[in-house]
């Protein structure tokens, strides 16, 4: 019954949000009868660990139940853990005293914007047709516009725009491209931003060829701005978006499907050691 509502507050909250390349789904609520069976890990973990085919298979079986099948109107349990995890993140923002320095970094793809149509088929529809369980006709490359805002990471966007909070976008996208990020970002809700940095295409396809250099200038930028701001609050899905620290309070939002590289294992919501002592909550 508790998750019957929560996914029909979700159906709610993403019904009165607009999709940037396609109308938005409504959210139907539906748990994998998996979830209290099988452990949800991440798809490199499982191909990585040599598993039996049944075992393999059951837990690509739970990840994909986990995304719905592919389909975010079915990814009932996927939209409630980022809610949840979001909503620690507010009660751990309401408790801090911002001041005109206050910033929050957020990432951008699959943090405040998912290309979830595009990323679950190349990823676990790929490897589902692999073992040939689902539906092997599934496309691999659907349309990369299909692009949605998580409702939860706006709500909290929004939440600190409220409070005064200045919010900055740090994204692996190429500066050519800034024109596209600025459109996808303002049509899906996410305004009044101070500021969106991007590498240029001589970095953006140096990380490219070397996915570690990715933390590294993300880390750089992180620094540059906390000569100028204090960073209250790290938004992110990747190992990328946090490493190296200067981060605040780190939000980890799940991205079981791709990941750059693996440093670490955080906690979803948790506290960065290179901030402030009073800021520790």
């Amino acid at each position: 019954m508790k998750k019957s509502f929560i996914c029909l507050l979700l159906s709610i909250i993403a019904l009165g949000q607009t999709a940037f390349g396609a109308e938005k789904p409504a959210i139907n609520p539906k748990i994998s009868p998996l979830a209290s069976k099988v452990p949800l890990m991440h798809l490199n973990d499982i191909i990585e660990a040599n598993y039996d085919i049944e075992q393999e298979i059951l837990l690509i079986q739970r990840l994909a139940d986990y995304y719905g099948n592919g389909k975010l109107e079915n990814a009932c349990e996927y939209l409630g853990h980022v809610t949840k995890i979001c909503s620690l993140a507010k009660e751990q923002l309401l408790k801090l005293t911002p001041t005109e320095k206050s910033v929050i970094v957020f990432d951008i793809d699959e943090t405040a914007l998912t290309r979830f149509n595009y990323y679950y088929p190349q990823f676990i529809g790929s490897y589902q047709k692999y073992l040939k369980i689902r539906d092997p006709r599934m496309a691999i490359h659907p349309d990369r516009d299909l692009i949605y805002e998580l409702p939860a990471v706006l709500d909290l966007y929004n939440t600190a725009l409220k409070l005064g909070i200045k919010c900055i976008f740090l994204s692996i996208s190429d500066a050519a491209d800034i024109e596209d990020r600025i459109s996808e970002l303002e049509a899906t809700g996410f305004k009044h931003y101070a500021k969106l940095i991007l590498p240029s295409t001589e970095q953006y396809e140096c990380m490219l060829d070397e996915p570690h250099f990715i933390g590294q200038w993300k880390l750089e930028q992180r620094k540059k701005l906390a000569e100028t701001h204090e960073i209250i609050m790290c938004v992110g899905d990747q190992d990328s978006d946090f490493e190296g620290g200067f981060t605040g309070i780190e939000v980890r939002i799940p991205n079981y499907m791709r990941r750059t590289y693996k440093k670490k294992a955080p906690a979803d919501v948790k506290q960065d050691k290179k901030a402030p002592s009073d800021k520790a909550v």
